[in-house]
Parts: structure tokens; C-alpha cells; sequence
């Protein structure tokens, strides 16, 4: 699914960028968080079509700051 995403933004830009974000479960969920290296593969797909891939992962030190706007 994630190669097909990035195949169809690259049709209209490939130097747009595309950020994967990690399910982050909440108590009661049945789906489980990815792993870092699940996220990694992903975005390695990604990287196959599109020029700037980046991951938002627990794992990952950020160098930025998520601010939460909702």
C-alpha cells in the first residue's frame, strides 16, 4: 500500500515529501504499533518513487518538536 501511495505522488511531483507516521495504539486496540523496522522497510519502499521520505517513529529522536494542534 505504501508503494502505491508513493507511486501515485510521485506521478504528480516525485520532490514532494512524504511522511510515514506510526500507529501509536490506544488501550482496547486490537491493532499493534509497527516496528522501527517495519517503518523502516515502508519508507525504503517509499524512497523507490519519491526523493524525500521521512518516518515519525517512538525509536527515532526528531529533530524537531510535535506539537499537538487538535
Amino acid at each position: 500500500e505504501i508503494g502505491r501511495i508513493a507511486r501515485f505522488i510521485a506521478g504528480v511531483d516525485p520532490s514532494i515529501p512524504y511522511r510515514i507516521d506510526a500507529y501509536l495504539p490506544h488501550p482496547g486496540d486490537s491493532y499493534r504499533a509497527p516496528t522501527l523496522r517495519e517503518l523502516q522497510e515502508a519508507r525504503e519502499r517509499a524512497r523507490r518513487y519519491l526523493k524525500e521520505v521521512t518516518i515519525l517513529h517512538p525509536e527515532v529522536k526528531q529533530l524537531w518538536s510535535v506539537e499537538r494542534i487538535y
